[in-house]
Formats: structure tokens, sequence, C-alpha cells
């Protein structure tokens, strides 16, 4: 039982971790306001299974087991002090496993501390490393503890505590020993939860509250802004949302987001975790100010994190995707990219891209009446407003303007027309998505596009829409409805896929023996990751040799998304050159893939490697090319 002086003691602790948890809270009230609702169903699964933590084994299973070590012996503590009578089989199974877990903790402990010591991230020995050494200490004083009682009460060898009848062979017969060995273990205890706040060791409330307020999928659609808001974009972290701010406080540096990042690992500016480190800091370094009577002026976000990093970011998803805390770190990116385009800094040919779309509406800034100059000797439907079509082929703008991705648009038009669906193009009235625009940071811009092109599907009664690239179909699938555009929307090798077995059709030949490496598209492997992947459709429908043996989500992205199209930050590789050698690894004869952007990016790829010399030169060709070639 508890003592006067440990119950004293106890709120001390308490009071220590509850000024810090204030602090931390004060912090996050000070974002933008933010409707979020939360969900006990999340954190109640999340905590269970740990799926995403166990995306990686090894640091998966340590923190499983420490997660579960302590629940259980938090459970047998709560027991202890309000003296549970329990049958004496059922508590000395409970202690057997209390011995084990303790010994796995331990184990799981010191695997993720030697990690951590290996680590290159940024964090400071007293934040993440003193935990791993506290925690050391309250299991082997937990277990000497047990020792010297054991040595007290039994002068056997019982079974049901191994390490504590162990321990009790060194230990002293002292009662007075063992007082003091408990207190020693209780005092690291009350330690732990001292300095819980102000330690990573924070996680295990920011985390949990953190999922609790997570969008249902890590991808979710980049929030509507409001246009008249002042200064659309984050230029200091006040500029954030609270549940932005919460994110930042819920990181562990586990370096997951750095690992998956294309953008890191073609040696680029970005860094996922030092953009959301970067953030935490600054937030630390003024309320360390703050506390100690200098008011400062509120840091810019910019003074931190350079434009070079923000511009390298492809939005493909990975680091959401990976990162077991659940963090959005595309939307803080993108909020970064906003206060730049605000303050009138854009790379140059992003810029220009920008400039396209408001005059021409297309980033090529090629002209709108070229936008049918891909038809060549296909005839795709024109729409009509006195004809009402089954469904509207989307172009886009690479389809319609890009050498590469008219070829994509000539065979899907090609395979429409042998199936007799009554479809459309909309030719010259059709314009730009808004996708790039909106991963730029032109948030009004997008606005502007959204709601045009909902008027003139609208006015043509469009009800579904079909496109060959994932930009298009995420945007009109996920966040067109933000501004009222509900469509059904499909991607082309999932319409093609469907109306091949609606119709019943077994015409399309199976002759070919090449080796195809399919690359999943990152806007629809992640972020659509519901829908059939593309994959499936080629090895069903088109019967050949897929050599691709990774997950659809742990594709590693060409480099095209995010407006890289029209950026290029020159340091580091090339993200397409990268993904190309990973792919080359397979051999394959074919490169096969769903979007314009990674076809065009891994031309661009081989080019260059052929204009090296190297010999392999596979062919980069769209699912809908394989499709119109075995009609």
């Amino acid at each position: 039982m508890l003592t006067i002086f440990d119950i004293l003691l106890l709120f001390i602790a308490l009071a220590v971790c509850s000024s810090g948890l204030a602090q931390r809270w004060s912090a996050w009230q000070q974002g933008r306001p933010e409707n979020r609702p939360g969900s006990m169903t999340a954190i109640l699964s999340y905590l269970i299974s740990h799926k995403k933590i166990l995306r990686k084994t090894g640091p998966g299973i340590a923190h499983l087991v420490i997660f579960w070590g302590f629940v259980f012996n938090v459970v047998i503590l709560i027991l202890a002090q309000f003296h549970s009578t329990l049958p004496l089989m059922v508590a000395r199974t409970l202690a057997l496993t209390a011995d084990i877990l303790g010994i796995a903790m331990l184990g799981a402990v010191l695997f993720l501390l030697v990690r951590r010591l290996k680590s290159p991230r940024r964090t400071s020995f007293a934040e993440a490393i003193i935990p791993f050494f506290l925690i050391i200490l309250i299991i082997l004083s937990g277990f000497l503890a047990a020792g010297v009682w054991m040595a007290i009460v039994y002068g056997d060898v019982p079974w049901w505590s191994p390490v504590g009848t162990a321990l009790s062979f060194i230990s002293p017969f002292s009662p007075v020993y063992m007082l003091i060995a408990i207190k020693i273990h209780f005092f690291f205890i009350l330690l732990f939860i001292a300095i819980l706040p102000f330690t990573l060791l924070r996680h295990v409330i920011t985390t949990p509250l953190n999922i609790y307020y997570k969008h249902h999928h890590p991808l979710s659609p980049l929030p509507l802004v409001p246009l008249d808001q002042s200064a659309p974009g984050a230029d200091t972290y006040r500029d954030f949302t609270w549940k932005q701010i919460l994110d930042v406080e819920a990181c562990t540096m586990c370096g997951r987001c750095e690992e998956v990042c294309p953008a890191s690992r073609a040696q680029k500016p970005l860094s996922p975790h030092k953009i959301v480190r970067s953030i935490f800091d600054q937030i630390g370094d003024y309320r360390l100010h703050k506390k100690r009577g200098i008011s400062p002026a509120i840091p810019r976000l910019g003074e931190v994190i350079a434009p070079d990093e923000i511009w390298s970011c492809t939005t493909c998803g990975a680091c959401n995707y990976e990162c077991p805390s659940h963090l959005d770190i595309i939307e803080k990116i993108i909020d970064l990219r906003r206060n730049e385009i605000e303050q009138g800094n854009c790379p140059t040919l992003g810029a220009a891209a920008l400039e396209g779309m408001v005059n021409r509406g297309n980033p090529w800034a090629l002209p709108p009446t070229d936008r049918t100059a891909w038809v060549g000797q296909v005839s795709p439907s024109l729409i009509e407003k006195t004809e009402t079509v089954e469904m509207l082929y989307w172009v886009g703008c690479a389809g319609a303007y890009d050498p590469l991705g008219q070829e994509i648009s000539r065979a899907m038009v090609t395979v429409l027309n042998s199936t007799g669906v009554r479809y459309a193009v909309l030719g010259n009235e059709e314009r730009c998505c808004g996708d790039p625009a909106r991963r730029l940071g032109e948030e009004g811009l997008f606005q502007d596009i959204c709601r045009k092109n909902i008027i003139t599907f609208a006015e043509y009664g469009i009800s579904t829409i079909v496109t060959n690239c994932p930009h298009c179909f995420n945007i009109f699938r996920n966040e067109y409805p933000l501004l009222g555009g509900e469509f059904r929307v499909l991607h082309h090798a999932q319409y093609l896929a469907d109306l091949w077995v609606k119709q019943g059709r077994t015409d399309l030949q199976h002759t070919s023996t090449e080796s195809i490496f399919y690359h999943d598209p990152c806007y629809l492997a992640r972020y659509n990751a519901d829908i059939p992947n593309a994959r499936r459709f080629l090895q069903n429908n088109l019967a050949v040799d897929v050599l691709n043996s990774s997950a659809p989500e742990k594709t590693l992205c060409c480099g095209g998304g995010g407006g890289q199209m029209w950026i290029d930050v020159h340091e580091g590789d090339r993200i397409e050159n990268v993904r190309i050698a990973q792919i080359e690894e397979a051999t394959p004869d074919t490169v096969a893939t769903a979007c314009p952007y990674c076809k065009i990016m891994f031309d661009t790829a081989l080019s260059s490697r052929a204009a090296r010399g190297e010999k392999w030169t596979p062919r980069i060709k769209d699912v809908a090319e394989l499709w119109a070639e075995r009609l």
C-alpha cells in the first residue's frame, strides 16, 4: 500500500506532468481553429493492433512488447493496491507472465535504445535518450525489489517468479533493503511521470490524441482554404491549425518518413522529419523566450525551413502513409507553399505553369485551340448539349499536349471506340483540372478552375468521368466535392476492366511473351488505395507476367507529382533516375504504368541513360496502350 508520503510524491509528479501538458496544450490552442471530430474506435483499433507500427517488424514488435508490458503491469499494480484476491494459480500465472514480459520489455527497450543512438536524426540526449535509461532503471529496480522479497519470503525456488528467484540468490536477507529497493523503484516511476511532457515520452499522450482526431484516410483531401482568409498558407506556426500543431507534438522522430521519401532518397534538400522538427523547435524556442520574460516577434517558418525543402516535395504521400503517429506532413508543406506563393516566391518554371493555367487553361501554356491536336487518326466523340452520354472521357492536360500523353489518349479512344460505349470528350472546352495549381500552393486559382469545370459539367449533364491521369482522378473524386462537385469518377484502367467484364469481352490477344514491370502511380496506390489496382488488370485481363512484387502502397514516386513536372530542384539526383534504377533490377521488357506523368518522367530518365550508353532500354507504356495493342 502507498503511504501518505508516497501519495504526496505522486501528487507532485502528477503536478509537474500536468504543468508540462498545460504548456503543450497552450501551444496547440495558438493555432487556427479547425473542426475535427474524434473517433474512439480509431484509438482502440490502433492500440490493439499496432498495425502501422508493425510495418517495420523489429521496432514494431519492440513497441508492441513495451506497450502491452506496461498495460499489464499497470493492471497488476491497480489490483494490488485494492487488495484484490485471486485464486492462487491465477495469481502465480500472472506473476510468471509479469516476469516474462519484464525480460521482453528490457530487451525491447535496449533494442530501441541502440537504434536511437545510431540514428543520424537530430534529437537532444535529454529528450530522446534519457527516457530509455529511465525505463531500463524502472524494470531493473522492479526485478531487484522482487528478488529481495523472494530472499525473505521463500526458501525454495518458486516456478512463478524465475527472475525474482535468480536475483534472490544475490540479494541480502534484509527487510530494510527490500523497502529501499521498492522506494527506488517507486521513485523511478514518479520520475517517469514527471518528465513525460518534456521528452519524447510525451507521445504516450499526444500520439493517441492525434490518432483520435486523425482523418479516416492517411491521405485525405487537402482542406478547403477560405479565400477571404487574410493570408492563406503558413508564415508562422500560428498559421497552422491546432490539429497541425498537435501533429508536430505527436512526432516521435522515428524517421520513417525520411526513409520512404523519394526526395530524401534522391539526396534532395527535403527531409519530412526535419520539416516537422524545425516547426517543433521553433515553437519551443518561442515559448522559452516568453517564459524568460523576453517578448520576441513570432518567428517566421522561413527562418528554419528553406524554400528548396518545400519545393522538393512530390506530394507522393509516402511520408503520411508510413508515419506511425498519423502525422499529415504534406498538408503542412502545401501550407508553406501557399505562403511562398502569397509572398510572390515560386520557382520560375512553376510560376510559368501557374500563369499558363490562368491565361491558357493548361500548365504547358499552350493554346487552348490546340487541345484536340492529339486526335490524329482516331475519332473521339465530341460532346454536344443535345446528346446524353454514358461518360465523359477527360483527356487531361498531359493527354492533350504532351506527345507521350497523347499516345495514351489515342490508345484510350481506340479501345473505347471498340466497345460501343456512348462517351464524349470536351475537346477545346476542356481546361486543367486544377491539381497542379493546388499542389503548387495557388489555392485561389484551383478554386476558380474547380468552379468553372463544375459549371461546364453541369451544362452537359455529366455524371460520370473517366480519366487516364491519377492526379485528375484524385482531385475530381476527393477534392471537387469540397466545392459541390459530386461525380462518379473512374480511372481508365478500372473502367476498362469493369467494362470488359460487363460486356463479357474475351477478344484480347494474349500472344505477348514480354515481361512487364508495373509501376504503381502514387495517386492511385496510396491516395486512392480503395480502388482495385491496375496491376491486377494486367494480370487478369491481359494475361501478362507482372514482375513487380512489392505492395502497391510501397511504390516509389516517379518524381512528377506535386508540381514537379514544372519544377526542378537541381540539388541531388533526379527522382525518376532513382526509380528507374530500382526497376532495372528486374530487367523487364516493358515498364507499364497508369499515369501520364510517370510515363513522361521515366522516358526522360531512360533518354538520359541512353545518352550515357547504357544498354537496358525497355518500352514505357500506359495500360491503355497495352490494351489497344491487344485488341
